[in-house]
């Protein structure tokens, strides 16, 4: 679901689609995340949120230019979606939140650490076991994560992160490519927890 959240939320956000419809296809949308992966949900809303300042940023200066009265009707258009969302995602998943959160099974403290889930700075660049070309000392890297290989999810190799870089520079007059470059660099920032892990040693 979550490239849809971001489809009818940027159309809800630049007017490009009906408030109503847009907000109630977007409070579906995450209720039906919301149900599926809580986790995925907050990921996704954060990603949406980085990327909107990015935008607000970039287009501050064209915002000031235009006519008031445009600027009064789009905010009246977004608030009008961003209500028909709520709505719809409260009528689907109150309950469920009601349950999780005020139940008769409600869990109470964090099970883990709040620090445990989080990426080895390392990890970005040294491939496992399960990645077609790797290392038998990167394989072995990959074995001690502290979090078991099943969570060892944030490798992306220097090939990647190469034509990731070179695109960003090259093309960062692109307001989808500022966008998505400060995205990915706020969410790999935050994959890496409250405190640095390199090579298996915590740096607080």
């Amino acid at each position: 679901f979550p490239p849809l959240i971001a489809h009818f939320t940027a159309r809800l956000v630049t007017g490009r689609g009906g408030p109503v419809r847009c907000g109630a296809a977007l409070g579906l949308l995450a209720a039906l995340q919301l149900l599926t992966s809580e986790e995925v949900l907050f990921n996704t809303a954060v990603a949406i949120a980085v990327g909107l300042a990015v935008a607000g940023v970039s287009r501050l200066g064209f915002a000031r230019q235009r006519a008031s009265a445009s600027v009064r009707a789009r905010g009246a258009g977004l608030a009008a979606g961003a209500m028909t969302a709520a709505g719809c995602f409260l009528l689907l998943a109150g309950y469920p939140l009601w349950t999780q959160f005020a139940g008769p099974l409600t869990q109470h403290g964090d099970p883990l650490f709040v620090d445990y889930f989080k990426n080895d700075l390392e990890g970005f660049i040294q491939p496992s076991r399960l990645q077609l070309v790797h290392t038998a000392g990167s394989a072995a890297f990959a074995d001690r994560f502290q979090q078991g290989l099943a969570e060892y999810l944030g490798y992306l190799g220097w090939p990647l992160l190469v034509a990731l870089a070179l695109t960003a520079v090259t093309m960062w007059r692109m307001l989808a490519v500022r966008m998505l470059a400060v995205t990915f660099l706020v969410l790999e920032v935050f994959s890496l927890g409250g405190t640095l892990l390199v090579g298996g040693h915590v740096y607080a």
